[in-house]
């Protein structure tokens, strides 16, 4: 669907690589930083227009849970991006330590997981999963076989861009300031 949206019809003369979806990620994020307008946003509500036109449905009533999306897509999507990564990770190496701390997170729907979170639970899962990713880089980082996987590497690039250490605590990286660095 992204090829088309490009209009790249003919998928076997154009391969899109990865940094063309970061690329322009990066430029709708610089697009509403300079003009305040959150295309994504725009985009959802002409759709969300004209199906309601299309198909007759009213507004008069609106659900809580749709009203809380927007604020919490941010941190939700960082904290599933976590999830996601170190399951991936785990599946990828033969662990057989049984670890209680991480069997919520790989014995979960990592979407499911997080939605089931209220708001103020989001940070403290977001920190927790950070030190879990920081533990098993550290028991793994001497594993040649396990350090050349793929795995290994998206939680090491995950982990430091995501979380720093602070008097010894994995703590979240301040997006604001992330954002910052990256322009």
């Amino acid at each position: 669907m992204f090829r088309y949206a490009f209009g790249l019809h003919d998928f076997a003369e154009y391969e899109l690589v990865p940094r063309t979806y970061y690329n322009f990620k990066k430029r709708l994020v610089e697009y509403e930083e300079s003009s305040k307008i959150n295309l994504m946003k725009l985009l959802f509500k002409n759709l969300n227009d004209s199906i309601k036109t299309k198909y007759n449905i009213s507004t008069k009533e609106e659900r809580m849970d749709s009203t809380l999306i927007w604020s919490n897509i941010k941190n939700m999507s960082r904290l599933e991006l976590c999830l996601k990564t170190f399951k991936k990770f785990y599946s990828s190496i033969q662990d057989n330590e049984k670890d209680e701390k991480i069997e919520k997170y790989i014995e979960s729907d990592s979407d499911n997981f997080c939605y089931k979170l209220k708001k103020e639970e989001v940070e403290k899962e977001l920190e927790k999963i950070g030190y879990i990713l920081y533990k098993y880089y550290q028991r793994y980082i001497e594993n040649e076989k396990v350090q050349k996987t793929e795995e290994f590497k998206l939680i090491e690039r995950l982990f430091y861009e995501q979380f720093e250490i602070e008097n010894d605590q994995v703590k979240a990286k301040d997006i604001a300031k992330m954002r910052q660095l990256k322009l």
